[in-house]
């Protein structure tokens, strides 16, 4: 009896194995400028704690939420400048550098500089670091 439910398994783990299986097929869309986002050079992507996916580009930062592309609040001198290696941090907000060695964050939609830029561009006019 034992023998015989053993060997009904295996058949039916073997039939199981040898059959095609059908998966989903992929789909890949291109997103560019002419959806939405800032430029068609994307240097990095990350995901924040609500499921949104954050564009880091040639021109900015921008949240995609899997329907559009939408940039955060930026009212800076800096807008519209090339955003590098976003990271979140534990309260939500996503920090991301700026070409000049500026930090800057992303707080409820709006883009805003850190207060110690100032001291960051003082030590590398002290130290001529580029």
């Amino acid at each position: 009896m034992l023998r015989a439910l053993f060997t009904i398994t295996w058949i039916t783990m073997l039939y199981m194995g040898c059959t095609p299986a059908w998966a989903q097929h992929l789909v890949w869309r291109s997103y560019t400028s002419d959806q939405g986002l800032p430029s068609n050079e994307v240097h990095e992507v990350m995901q924040n704690s609500r499921g949104y996916l954050w564009f880091a580009t040639a021109h900015g930062l921008c949240r995609f939420s899997g329907y559009e592309c939408v940039p955060p609040a930026d009212t800076s001198a800096s807008r519209g400048t090339g955003a590098f290696l976003p990271i979140k941090d534990g309260k939500g907000r996503i920090w991301f550098p700026r070409l000049g060695g500026s930090v800057w964050r992303v707080e409820k939609d709006t883009i805003r500089a850190w207060e110690f830029n100032d001291a960051i561009a003082l030590y590398r006019q002290q130290y001529r670091l580029p």
